[in-house]
């Protein structure tokens, strides 16, 4: 080396103070991550001796650790759109039931009619806020969703009259098939939505046989059988076997 020039790495060298200023300076940088299909461009702040970005494909694949903030890729939280449609649902009952009061309907039936429209609104929230939680924006959904919800107000408004109740109630089962059957092309969740179709026919056979008993034999007795039946299978599907556990 010729004599009079600094050897790299002198503590003197101004490169090199400079060199340790900007690496003990907190950077941040933009960290892309694959979230169900479409990269989210997530900020991240990193100090000199925090990963590089060489290290966090170690990180994501799982040979290194590295904490990476909590994502919610929807503008919507879940948790917050359940609430909302249970608040919807909530408020029509109150409506439906004043009007049972007015219509003076039988003190049984409306009971059991209610105790069937609780049920479901529970099993709603669940269900609302699981594939909210795993499914993208998307025209098609927003539509089918959209005409669930106007279904479900009615079957609310209609706690009076229990003809029409199941009524409404089949077509609200027969009708919720479509929504899985399409989110099977957003999302790759095979047993979730094949156990959640399976439930929802199942439930349509149960209210076809509640409207067949209302017409042709007992209205007190149809409704209090279906009303119990389905009460009971929810206990067992949502909290000693939940259906809605993300399982594949």
């Amino acid at each position: 080396m010729p004599l009079g020039q600094p050897r790299l790495g002198n503590a003197g060298d101004p490169r090199f103070a400079q060199a340790r200023r900007e690496d003990a300076r907190p950077r941040t940088d933009r960290l892309s991550i694959g979230c169900h299909g479409r990269g989210l461009a997530v900020p991240f702040r990193r100090c000199a001796d925090s990963p590089r970005k060489d290290d966090i494909g170690g990180a994501l694949d799982g040979s290194a650790t590295m904490k990476l903030p909590r994502l919610n890729p929807y503008d919507f939280a879940p948790r917050a759109k359940a609430m909302l449609v249970c608040s919807l649902a909530s408020a029509t009952a109150i409506i439906g039931v004043a009007f049972a009061y007015l219509r003076q309907t039988d003190p049984v039936v409306l009971p059991a009619l209610l105790l069937f429209y609780a049920t479901l609104t529970v099993n709603t929230y669940y269900s609302v806020k699981t594939f909210a939680s795993i499914t993208r924006s998307n025209m098609i959904q927003n539509i089918v969703d959209t005409y669930l919800l106007i279904v479900y107000l009615f079957l609310g408004s209609s706690l009076g009259y229990p003809i029409l109740f199941w009524s409404i109630a089949l077509l609200l089962f027969a009708s919720a098939p479509a929504k899985y059957f399409n989110l099977a092309s957003l999302i790759h969740r095979p047993e979730l939505i094949r156990r959640k179709t399976s439930l929802d026919f199942l439930a349509a056979a149960l209210v076809a046989g509640a409207l067949a008993g209302t017409v042709l034999l007992n209205v007190t007795g149809s409704a209090c059988l279906a009303a119990t039946v389905f009460a009971v299978a929810n206990v067992y599907l949502l909290y000693i076997r939940p259906m809605y556990r993300i399982i594949d």
